[in-house]
């Protein structure tokens, strides 16, 4: 389900997003869904420590993330495009997803960080920020 949707339904509350999406039709955020899914992937542009994507590439394999999110992580379909996310929204993304507190959340995503340490997860987030 479009995250725009879960947003507007409360489903997947996200306070900054509240105003803009409350009012939106099902039909405007198709609309939107579709904008941005042309647009080209920006890559962030932080500081990566290497030591932290090097632990967070062996992790990766070890978890097999490459199987849902491809190796490239760019995702397809319903699996998202973790390559250069940001290292903070990819870090609280996954501690909510360990942590169970991500409403709306895939139930095998937090299988897979079930455990981790907020290292692990950090290191994770900068390997997928560095691709």
């Amino acid at each position: 389900m479009n995250q725009l949707i879960l947003m507007r339904e409360g489903v997947r509350p996200v306070e900054a997003m509240a105003a803009f999406v409350k009012d939106l039709k099902d039909d405007d955020i198709v609309a939107l869904a579709g904008y941005f899914a042309q647009q080209p992937p920006k890559r962030t542009d932080e500081a990566l420590d290497p030591a932290r994507v090097k632990a967070g590439e062996a992790l990766s394999t070890q978890l097999r993330c490459a199987s849902c999110h491809l190796p490239s992580l760019g995702g397809h379909e319903q699996m998202p495009r973790l390559a250069g996310q940001r290292v903070d929204y990819m870090f609280d993304a996954m501690k909510a997803y360990r942590d169970n507190t991500r409403a709306g959340a895939d139930t095998q995503m937090s299988a897979v960080v079930y455990g981790l340490s907020d290292a692990q997860i950090d290191a994770l987030a900068h390997y997928a920020a560095s691709r």
